[in-house]
């Protein structure tokens, strides 16, 4: 991750919203993410690291988050794998290369020799 995102802080109201987004299902998550922008999608990896963190920690708590967590890491991965194939795709279409031709490779005619070649 990005150093600046690492230590950016989310307000309360962005955090629910990239929590709302984690919730979706898998399809509409797919979907949503395409939509967002690069700050948005390093956020939302942050997001998803903090709450697998959360997950891991309740696995040796008491009660019923503990029943919970290895499905929520199943999810929560799933998500992870695909903001990073959402971030690799972004890097690889950036990267990408289109090659222009700033003069033509043929030389072009003049005036008289066109009337030349044409009599």
């Amino acid at each position: 991750m990005d150093e600046s995102v690492s230590t950016r802080t989310l307000k309360r109201h962005e955090a629910k919203r990239i929590d709302a987004l984690i919730a979706l299902p898998l399809a509409r998550f797919r979907t949503a993410i395409a939509r967002l922008d690069a700050e948005d999608l390093a956020a939302l990896e942050a997001r998803i690291v903090l709450q697998m963190v959360k997950q891991r920690w309740a696995l040796g708590g008491h009660g019923i988050e503990r029943h919970r967590a290895p499905n929520e890491l199943a999810l929560l991965g799933r998500r992870m794998d695909e903001t990073r194939q959402e971030i690799a795709a972004r890097a690889q279409a950036a990267t990408q290369l289109h090659l222009v031709e700033l003069e033509p490779a043929l030389p072009v005619p003049d005036e008289a020799e066109i009337a030349d070649r044409a009599a």
